[in-house]
């Protein structure tokens, strides 16, 4: 299952933290606004919202500002920037929505923005805004996780850190999201934005094979639908590559038997789809 959404609580915020709440006489919305800062770099979120006892911020107000001290003048992306996923509101951390994490590991802080677009079941977002090497201008691309949140890590020690999470395309593709399991995703944020590398980490995508293979045995033995589970324990098994491709599908047909060579079919059209190995 998918992790419940926390907004603002991934990664480390580095530097301090200013929050500024203030209203005006009139009958305008209230002003939210946090900002953060880290060597060189500072970062100011600030939106618009109605009550001023609620966390609902209006993302069509939303603006972000980022200046860089050796960059020359500040980026700033306003309401429609952040919109490609989500209504008018959002839910904002008050303490945390925008933070300063060195992802690439090169000394100098990229800018995290958390919003969640509410509703059972989706949306948590991710705007990340970085600069290229020898850029005076920051670039900004959106991650859209879904249901679930992701975590920065360093899987290979190199010491930038990756967006660990889920693809959460599974979620209802292969039955019922209570019974659904997701195959590991991996982000890294390269010179264009964040990219999907999960195949390049191969050790923690087998750990996710071996941990959705033993989901599946368990949803068998309760008497649940299996169907998400072998889905993403070949999902993960394309990550892996290698013999786990074959001997992955292989593993599936056997368990599965003739009754059930219609659904490992089915499992097969959806992930060749979506990109993933299935010979």
């Amino acid at each position: 299952m998918a992790p419940a959404f926390v907004p603002g609580r991934r990664g480390v915020v580095v530097g301090a933290a200013l929050l500024v709440w203030c209203s005006s006489a009139s009958a305008a919305a209230p002003t939210w606004s946090e900002t953060v800062s880290a060597g060189m770099v500072s970062a100011t979120l600030t939106t618009t919202y109605a009550d001023a006892a609620d966390v609902i911020l209006r993302a069509d107000d939303l603006e972000l500002v980022v200046t860089h001290q050796g960059a020359g003048s500040p980026t700033r992306w306003r309401g429609a920037a952040f919109r490609p996923w989500g209504p008018d509101q959002a839910i904002v951390s008050r303490d945390g929505a925008v933070q300063l994490v060195d992802i690439t590991g090169d000394g100098e802080a990229e800018v995290l923005v958390d919003i969640y677009t509410g509703g059972a079941h989706c949306c948590s977002v991710s705007y990340v805004a970085w600069r290229s090497e020898n850029s005076a201008r920051y670039r900004m691309r959106g991650i859209r996780w879904g249901n679930s949140a992701a975590s920065l890590s360093d899987l290979n020690g190199d010491g930038a850190l990756e967006f660990v999470g889920v693809d959460d395309r599974f979620a209802t593709a292969f039955g019922p999201y209570a019974v659904a399991e997701f195959p590991a995703r991996v982000w890294s944020l390269a010179a264009d934005g964040p990219t999907v590398t999960t195949r390049h980490y191969r050790p923690y995508a087998m750990a996710a094979m071996r941990s959705s293979w033993a989901m599946f045995l368990e949803h068998r033995r309760r008497g649940d639908p299996t169907t998400g589970a072998l889905a993403a324990y070949l999902a993960n098994a394309s990550n892996v590559g290698g013999v786990a491709v074959s001997g992955g599908w292989g593993r599936a047909r056997r368990v599965m038997g003739t009754s059930g060579a219609r659904t490992v079919r089915a499992i097969e059209r959806r992930l060749r789809g979506w990109g993933y190995r299935t010979r």
